[in-house]
This record gives structure tokens, C-alpha cells and sequence, in this order.
């Protein structure tokens, strides 16, 4: 049988664990640089729902204002003031 060299098989557990270590860390950054990227997505999400509330908003007040001129031009000229 062969005898092993138990110091040489843990300096190869902790290299391994080192490197698992270096690896989660690195994870965790792009995890929370993730997270932060996705905060930032729901911000520009919510301030652009707000833009397109507003600007729907005043579309409804283009268009009503608009159907009121119609509704003046059509009255006005069917009290046909030129004859």
C-alpha cells in the first residue's frame, strides 16, 4: 500500500480552499453589483411610468381641449355668419 503524505494532501485542501474563497468573494461583488444594477433599473422604471403618466395626462388635455375648438368651429359655422 502507499503511504500517503497527509501534509502535502492538506496543503492542497487549504490551496483548494483558497481558491473557493477567492471565487465566492468575487460572486458576492457581482452579486451585489447585480442587485445594485437592478435598483437602478427599478428607478429609471418608476421616474419613466411617472413621464409617460404625465405626458398621457396632457395628451387627455390636448385632446379634450382640442375636441372643444371642433365643437366651437362646427357651431360656428353652422350659425353660417358669411351669408
Amino acid at each position: 500500500m502507499e503511504e500517503r503524505n497527509y501534509d502535502e494532501l492538506f496543503s492542497d485542501i487549504l490551496i483548494h480552499l483558497a481558491t473557493l474563497d477567492e471565487q465566492l468573494k468575487k460572486a458576492d461583488t457581482r452579486m451585489d453589483l447585480s442587485v445594485k444594477r437592478i435598483v437602478k433599473l427599478e428607478n429609471r422604471v418608476e421616474f419613466l411610468t411617472k413621464k409617460q403618466d404625465t405626458a398621457i395626462m396632457a395628451f387627455q388635455e390636448f385632446i379634450s381641449m382640442q375636441s372643444k375648438l371642433n365643437k366651437y368651429f362646427l357651431d360656428y359655422i353652422e350659425k353660417d355668419p358669411i351669408k
